[in-house]
């Protein structure tokens, strides 16, 4: 199947860091998908993040809070289906890592040995979203950096519901003299 286009995307990316000691940041798109033998549309995201980073030398706790809005004004629908649907779902989540370190030593080589267990809770309410289009969004791999992320959707069509809280644990093994 031929892809849509996009005729044209606009993109609006802001971060305003340490507001009254939170993080403040927006994404907002505009998009026209085009397709000749499918269902057609403006597609405008609006998503306004809102975070506190709590951050330690031993630990850092992140809690953030989003409100993702999208609204679309389709062409070309079925007869009866609606050629205007909006979608408003907050978010939360919460990221929290803690680095504990221990020196050793192997082969007469000193070394810091680091454990960072990693916690990762996100909450997003579930929401029918069978009659929204599926415009440029498809699941992400399954990796590292996916686990750890809000929605395993690329893509703005699809936002995932979720209750869920993600474990992971890394170490690392440092020269103790560099």
């Amino acid at each position: 199947t031929k892809p849509y286009f996009l005729e044209p995307q606009l993109n609006i990316v802001g971060y305003k860091p340490n507001v009254l000691k939170t993080d403040l940041s927006m994404i907002g798109q505009y998009s026209r998908f085009v397709h000749q033998d499918k269902v057609q549309g403006d597609r405008v995201v609006f998503y306004p993040q809102m975070s506190l980073p709590i951050v330690h030398p031993a630990f850092q706790i992140t809690p953030k809070v989003g409100l993702h809005m999208t609204k679309y004004s389709l062409d070309h629908q079925a007869a009866g289906e609606p050629t205007s649907m909006s979608r408003t779902l907050p978010t939360f989540s919460l990221d929290s890592t803690v680095i504990f370190e221990r020196e050793s030593k192997w082969l007469d080589t000193g070394y810091i040995q680091t454990l960072e267990p990693r916690l990762y809770y996100v909450n997003i309410p579930y929401k029918d979203q069978s009659k929204i289009p599926v415009f440029d969004t498809g699941l992400t791999d399954f990796n590292f950096a996916q686990i750890f992320s809000e929605n395993r959707y690329s893509g703005f069509d699809r936002v995932n519901d979720a209750n869920q809280l993600t474990a992971g644990l890394t170490t690392r093994f440092l020269d103790a003299n560099t």
